[in-house]
């Protein structure tokens, strides 16, 4: 079994995914954007890891989301048994100490997270274009949201990290948000080669950035792909 696989997929499931409480049932959530990475990276390292499985892939219109939904009790209880993820609520989680003790698996799982519950971000700071790049990740103070923090030390990154309120829907809980930013160019290069995201919401704002050296805000992943392929066209 490929380790680096399975550390991906448990960053994936453990930012924009679940495992469910009671059945044998793994989901995770995207925006609509983020369909063409569930169907190019998401599914094809699930088939890849654990053979061909069945992965479902619906669309909620209430939300205007996508879903992915495993249901295998095997693989199931390989993330839950064999790598001691939490099922259910991820208030108490933790990342699975296999990855923290391999160095190797560090840059994977981070992956998967920055993937499905990162961002990339544009400010104008002195000048008139969204030039000055960001990488963002937000967590509940929690000891996963401590470990992350660890992780990025661990690799050398220089970030800044501060609290703010939970206004993110969490419901009641009163946690707050801790946020790790890793900034400037030299940086956010550093955090796409070693890094190496796969989700081309992330990738393309980032390689329209490096391409014309800024970004437009708003625009969508599909607009960007135009962008990329038909220099002439930007302004």
């Amino acid at each position: 079994m490929n380790l680096q696989n399975i550390a991906e997929l448990c960053g994936i499931i453990l930012g924009d995914g679940s495992l469910h409480k009671t059945c044998n049932r793994i989901t995770i959530i995207g925006s609509c954007e983020d369909k063409y990475y569930f169907l190019n990276r998401v599914v094809p390292l699930f088939k890849k890891t654990f053979g061909n499985v069945n992965l479902k892939i619906n669309k909620n219109k209430i939300k205007n989301s996508y879903n992915i939904t495993l249901e295998n009790k095997k693989v199931f209880d390989i993330f839950v048994k064999k790598f001691g993820m939490n099922r259910g609520s991820k208030n108490n989680t933790e990342i699975p100490s296999f990855i923290i003790r391999n160095p190797a698996l560090v840059a994977p799982f981070l992956r998967g997270l920055f993937d499905t519950d990162g961002s990339i971000k544009f400010s104008k700071q002195t000048k008139k274009i969204h030039y000055y790049p960001r990488i963002q990740l937000g967590f509940r103070d929690s000891q996963f949201a401590h470990q992350v923090g660890a992780l990025l030390k661990s690799l050398d990154f220089n970030f800044g990290k501060w609290r703010d309120k939970n206004d993110r829907g969490y419901g009641q809980n009163p946690a707050e948000m801790i946020f790790y930013h890793v900034s400037g160019k030299e940086n956010c290069i550093r955090w796409m080669e070693l890094i190496k995201p796969a989700n081309s919401v992330h990738v393309t704002k980032y390689l329209f950035w490096r391409k014309y050296g800024h970004y437009v805000p708003r625009s969508t992943l599909k607009e960007r792909l135009y962008y990329l392929d038909n220099p002439e066209t930007v302004v």
